[in-house]
């Protein structure tokens, strides 16, 4: 994501809408900004992962790509490991301390209007 930026979903996740919808809302409420990243927000923790939406080389990666060693660990429980040392709770933790500017931005999908626009199929990681 961070060297050619693009969308990601999830295999087991899809979109009810063309995503160019969403790109183009996005390039609008911030036409002037270089770097735009779009995370869709969790109730539970913060972010999710399974859909994101970046330019290249936008700043935020580069702060995940930097910081992924001081999480790199064991957390006992296998789905904790997955969360907290790359998933959606190392990425919530990544956002809440990213130096957000006009020109470095990043947008949280509300929870209910992801829901709308998304479909996801039972089960999970």
């Amino acid at each position: 994501m961070y060297h050619v930026g693009g969308i990601y979903i999830d295999m087991d996740n899809g979109c009810n809408y063309p995503l160019k919808y969403i790109v183009t809302t996005m390039e609008a409420l911030d036409p002037y900004s270089p770097y735009l990243a779009l995370f869709p927000a969790e109730d539970t923790f913060g972010l999710q992962t399974d859909f994101i939406i970046s330019t290249s080389n936008h700043p935020i990666f580069k702060q995940f790509i930097s910081n992924l060693h001081l999480f790199n660990h064991n957390y006992l429980l296998h789905h904790l490991t997955i969360l907290l040392s790359a998933g959606p709770l190392y990425a919530t933790f990544q956002e809440r301390f990213f130096n957000q500017t006009e020109k470095q931005i990043v947008r949280i999908l509300d929870n209910q209007i992801y829901n709308t626009i998304f479909w996801k199929t039972n089960g999970g990681t």
